[in-house]
């Protein structure tokens, strides 16, 4: 008898014990009751995980390059959280993200108020786009990263910014809006709220 089939069968048998598969049997009820009636819940705490980090890491890249660019996953997953969820987590994923970002990066200047406004500008902007975002989400999200835009261009070109750095980070910013809600936002969304 060759050992594959010797391994299998005393294998099966020890699984086959009682003492070994009632536990089994009962962690399956478990998992059947308790972890799968609860999936929406937490494929939401895994969402607002992922923009969490993915938010909180935006501008790492700043730490090493004094240069602004708009391809980040705050006003994204902001807007994103604020649409499937309600204000209230987009409040916390985009203020929570903004100021860890600018922590992460080891520059905090005044522009981080400009930030947190724009950010909040868009959360707040979020819920008037709900309807249209379940026929375009596209034109939504454009919609709420040009009041996001607006008010961190103001704010900067109020502080004294740089006019030439704050064209790269909002073109690089609405280009990346753009690609991301063309193909990858819809679906994201769709397993957000489905």
């Amino acid at each position: 008898m060759p050992i594959q089939t010797l391994v299998k069968g005393e294998f099966q048998k020890k699984l086959l014990q009682p003492r070994i598969l009632i536990p089994i049997l009962i962690a399956f009820f478990v998992l059947f009751f308790f972890v799968i009636p609860q999936w929406k819940e937490i494929r939401n705490i895994f969402f607002i995980t992922v923009f969490f980090v993915l938010g909180c890491l935006s501008y790492f890249y700043r730490r090493f390059f004094n240069v602004r660019i708009g391809i980040e996953f705050i006003s994204v997953g902001t807007f994103l959280c604020t649409l499937a969820y309600g204000v209230g987590v987009g409040l916390f994923i985009g203020n929570a993200t903004s100021f860890i970002a600018e922590i992460i990066r080891a520059r905090v200047d005044e522009r981080i108020i400009i930030n947190i406004l724009s950010i909040n500008g868009l959360i707040l902007i979020t819920p008037f786009l709900a309807g249209l975002a379940t026929s375009n989400l596209l034109i939504a999200a454009l919609i709420a990263n040009f009041v996001y835009n607006l008010i961190g261009v103001g704010g900067n070109m109020l502080l004294g910014g740089n006019p030439g750095k704050t064209i790269v980070f909002v073109s690089t910013n609405v280009f990346w809006t753009l690609a991301f809600f063309l193909r990858i936002g819809p679906l994201v969304y769709i397993a957000m709220t489905g």
